[in-house]
């Protein structure tokens, strides 16, 4: 598994360079056969550009708040493990 940092994410509505790097990230993970997860997604343009270069795993405020310790605890009784 790749994770991609936030830095790559920030600035991808904005910037084609930065959107470049993060399209040949994504491909260069997938030709290698790896499950790639882009983090720091905030905004829905963010998602929308990231679902275009190829990758439907991503963490940040727009999928879902973080989550302390306590609160997964919480919540474990209605999380379902693949």
């Amino acid at each position: 598994m790749v994770m991609i940092d936030k830095k790559y994410v920030d600035s991808i509505t904005t910037s084609t360079r930065k959107g470049g790097v993060l399209r040949s990230l994504v491909e260069m993970v997938e030709r290698l056969e790896a499950e790639v997860i882009c983090q720091g997604v905030e905004k829905q343009a963010q998602k929308e550009i990231i679902q275009k270069y190829g990758c439907s795993k991503m963490q940040g405020s727009l999928i879902g708040k973080s989550l302390n310790t306590e609160e997964i605890l919480k919540k474990r009784k209605h999380l379902v493990c693949l």
